[in-house]
Parts: structure tokens; C-alpha cells; sequence
């Protein structure tokens, strides 16, 4: 523990020394003010654990300095003992009118000072300890983040009010064990995160509730720290709500998206006129012409380069649940549509006429995205830009598919696999390319990767609709494997 400050007040260099010979061998630091000005200025400097306020100065008196002190809000709490070589009734009164907290009256005993030094010190502390904590405590229980409180075999022993409301808990929560009470609620994501539990510390760690006919999805960020306890270990879990972080990276991919499939077409088609005209032009030597056409392909490829540039200038809601649904036996259109549309030469789907009964709970717009960035990221990391690309819809209780399999109760779900010719990822690749705006390798094909927030977006898509996802190396050569578990009804 720091020094306590003593703050002695004394116009008289002998009574400030006899006080210094008592003090001092008590280890204090020890602060001196010559008259009742000073005393004030020292004391706001300070802050001192004790004020030992001589009553008899020249100019502002003991008492007034008391009353100064008393009503400043920095300086108000301080105990001040008031040295005093009066005895009588008034003078004592007339001190505790003025606020001070007790007397010293001269000569004093250097024993009896000590004590009584040492026990308001420590009475002092012990307060604004006390003040702390419960100003600590109001804080913690006004605020929108939550904050929960686990024992060391993840019993719950404190939540407060905003972790009560995010994880559903009632009022009496203590002893509910934490994990399994939060696997009832919400999905845990990362999956391979939350298996480390409770050795989770410095883990990137979610809590996701899916998006229903009745709300939209909502995420937690979780966030957990060893509390430092001098009887038993604990741990602290920080609660916050990310649900429009999410969606505002969500809405900047659609945007994307909608950017390069809406507007890169037709700007493709402009400028490949432009070329004609240019072409014809040159071919029949018409000057004007060929000054024109030049210009407008000038023109028509700053377009196009703008369209590529563009970013997150509109607002693009979307959703799991709207815009229209996606059977199971379509999405092989969905997917060979957007292989044409990506220009992908070489591509073979093979689909289960078993699946043919089930929908998918995925939106079309949320089915597009998915498969649009899949493929657009197989076609952009090919080292010649043409990837051949084997997509697999199989029914996953087939227990002999696929390396991406759940527990027993899989039946009414789906595994998708997209398959690449392209390059294989490092591990540290691998288990980093869901994360928002990571870029695998922006410099491969010799263009910029763009925002990075494609897989990301991908994976928080699955995570609401109760799916699953994974990436890893094909084993017979180079290339990637996506793996999707996509529930059906």
C-alpha cells in the first residue's frame, strides 16, 4: 500500500517539528502548510489522508480553514484534527461546528497521537474503499454491458442486471452453471473456441441467437478475465452486444455485392461496344470516329473503375428470413446461375434426388450471397483465374460424405461442398479467413482482395440460419474445400 499523506498545519516552525519527531518513524509522508492559505492550496494538491489543523494562525484561523475545507466537494471527506492548546467547552464546540473530527489538545502524548493517527488512517481508507466499491457497484449495475461472476467450477455467482437480460437469467442466478446455460440459449461461435472452455482467455468468443419470423439475430461479444482473489480463483465474463456491428458489415458486403453483380455487367457491355465502334473506325480510317470511340472507351473503362471502387455509400438491409425461399432441388440452378454469371468454364454439381421434399430456411438473397462469394473467391485465387469447381448438395445423414459430419440428430440438413483446382492455405490461413476483413492473399492474382469481410459474412449467414461451416486443404492436390451444413425443413 502507497504512503498515507499527512498534511500539518502550523505558523509555528517548533510545532510543526514536534509533530515531524512523532510522525515520521510512522512512515507517512509528511506535507507542511504555514498558515491557513497555504493549508488550502497544499490540501487540494494533496489529497491527504489526514489534516492536522493548529487552531491559533494569524489571518484564517484553524476554524476558518476547517469551514473552507469542509465545503469543497474534493476535500470535504478528509478527517481534520484540530491541535488546540484550548480545553474549554466553546473552543471545542465552536471545532465542531467548523466540521473538524476530533481535538488534539497541547502538550500531547506521542504515543496517544500515533494510535489515534493510525487508526483514522486506516478508518479513512477503509471508507473510501467502501465509497468505491458502491459507487463501483451502481455503475456496474446501470450499465448496458453485462458482467457476470463465475466460481472456479463455473457456477454463477454474480450477474448483473444487463447479463441477466442477454442471457435470459433470472433475478436468483447464483449457482447455474454458466456454459451449459449458455449453450440453451445461444449458439457458441467459434465452435472450436468454446471447446477450450473454461482456458478461453485472449479467444475470440460469440454468443449468437438466430434470426426468427418474430426478431432479428442478435450477437455477443464475450470477453473473459482471471479475477485476482487471495482465497479462491474466479473469473470474470464481459458481456457485450455486437448485433449492429454485424449487421453494418453485413450490409457493407451485400452492398459490394449488389455493386459488382448489378453494375459490372452492363459497364462490361459499354465497354465492349466502345471497342466495336473504335475497332470499325480504325478499320475503315474514319479520323473523327476514331477520335470519338477513343474517347468514349476512354470514358467507358473509368467507369468501370469507379464501379470497382465504389463502397458502402447506400444503406442494404437483408435478411435470413426474407426474400423469398430457396428449394433444395433449385439450388443447382442458383449455383450453375452464378457460375455462368462469374464466368467459371468448368464446373460440375452433383445433387441427392433425396433432397428433393426439403427447403432450405435461407432467404434467396442470403442462398446468393453464400455461393456468390464461395465462387467469386475460387475464381479470384486461381493462379490462372479459371478454377474447375466441384459443388456436391448431399443429405448429411449419409454417414459416409464428407469430412464436416454433426452428432446423430442431423437428419433435415444439408452438406454442401465447393471443391477447387486453385491454392492450398497455410493453418494460420485457415483458421483466420472467417475473420472480418482478413485477406488470405491480396497479392496472388496480382488485384486487391477488396474489404475482406466476404467469409466473415458468409459465416454469420450460416451461424443464423443454425448452420455450420469449415474450410480446409484437398488432399490429393492443391486446392480448396468449403464445407457448409445448411438446415432444411
Amino acid at each position: 500500500m502507497d504512503k498515507a499523506t499527512i498534511l500539518i498545519v502550523d505558523d509555528e516552525r517548533v510545532g510543526q517539528e514536534a509533530l515531524e519527531a512523532v510522525l515520521f518513524p510512522e512512515g507517512y509522508q509528511l506535507v507542511f502548510a504555514d498558515d491557513g492559505k497555504e493549508a488550502y492550496e497544499k490540501a487540494l494538491a494533496h489529497l491527504p489522508d489526514v489534516i492536522l489543523l493548529d487552531v491559533m494562525m494569524p489571518g484564517m484561523d484553524g476554524y476558518q480553514v476547517c469551514r473552507k475545507i469542509r465545503k469543497d466537494p474534493l476535500l470535504s471527506e478528509i478527517p481534520v484534527l484540530m491541535v488546540t492548546a484550548l480545553d474549554d467547552r466553546v473552543s471545542r464546540i465552536t471545532g465542531i461546528d467548523a466540521g473538524a473530527d476530533d481535538f488534539i489538545t497541547k502538550p500531547f502524548d506521542r504515543v496517544e497521537i500515533r494510535i489515534r493517527i493510525r487508526t483514522i488512517v486506516r478508518l479513512n481508507r477503509y471508507r473510501n474503499l467502501m465509497l468505491e466499491r458502491a459507487r463501483f457497484a451502481w455503475v456496474v449495475e446501470q450499465t448496458q454491458e453485462g458482467y457476470v461472476v463465475l466460481s472456479a467450477d463455473d457456477r454463477i455467482l454474480y450477474a448483473n442486471p444487463a447479463a441477466q437480460v442477454y442471457l435470459h437469467l433470472p433475478a436468483q442466478s447464483s449457482g447455474i452453471a454458466f456454459l451449459d446455460h449458455a449453450r440453451e440459449q445461444y449458439h457458441l461461435e467459434p465452435e472450436e473456441n468454446w471447446q477450450k472452455w473454461p482456458a478461453i482467455e485472449g479467444l475470440s468468443l460469440l454468443m449468437m441467437q438466430p434470426e426468427t419470423k418474430h426478431h432479428a439475430p442478435v450477437y455477443l461479444n464475450i470477453q473473459v478475465l482471471s479475477l485476482q482473489s487471495s482465497d479462491k480463483p474466479r473469473k470474470l465474463i464481459h458481456i457485450t452486444e455486437v448485433t449492429e456491428k454485424f449487421t453494418l458489415e453485413r450490409e457493407v458486403w451485400n452492398f459490394q455485392q449488389m455493386i459488382s453483380h448489378k453494375l459490372q455487367t452492363p459497364v462490361a457491355q459499354i465497354l465492349m461496344a466502345a471497342e466495336l465502334i473504335h475497332h470499325q473506325a480504325v478499320k475503315r480510317d474514319l479520323k473523327d470516329m476514331v477520335d470519338i470511340s477513343e474517347a468514349m472507351l476512354v470514358g467507358a473503362k473509368r467507369l468501370q473503375g469507379e464501379v470497382r471502387d465504389v463502397l458502402h455509400s447506400i444503406h442494404l438491409s437483408d435478411t435470413v428470413q426474407t426474400g423469398g425461399s430457396v428449394s433444395a432441388k433449385d439450388l443447382q440452378e442458383v449455383i450453375a446461375s452464378i457460375c455462368r454469371e462469374t464466368n467459371i468454364q468448368k464446373f460440375n454439381i452433383h445433387y441427392e434426388r433425396t433432397l428433393d421434399p426439403y427447403t432450405l430456411t435461407l432467404s434467396y438473397r442470403a442462398v446468393e450471397s453464400i455461393f456468390r462469394e464461395i465462387i467469386e473467391n475460387a475464381r479470384k485465387f486461381h493462379p490462372g483465374l479459371s478454377p474447375s469447381l466441384k459443388i456436391e448438395l448431399l443429405p448429411l445423414q449419409d454417414k459416409t460424405r464428407g469430412a464436416a459430419q454433426d452428432t446423430a440428430q442431423d437428419e433435415n440438413k444439408m452438406l454442401v461442398k465447393v471443391t477447387d483446382d486453385g491454392i492450398s492455405l497455410s493453418p494460420e490461413q485457415l483458421r483466420n479467413v472467417w475473420q472480418p476483413y482478413y485477406q488470405a492473399d491480396k497479392d496472388l492474382t496480382g488485384e486487391v482482395a477488396g474489404m475482406g469481410l466476404g467469409l466473415s459474412c458468409v459465416a454469420k449467414l450460416v451461424w443464423e440460419a443454425s448452420g455450420k461451416y469449415r474450410m480446409y486443404n484437398r488432399s490429393d492436390r492443391a486446392g480448396i474445400v468449403v464445407e457448409l451444413i445448411l438446415p432444411l425443413v
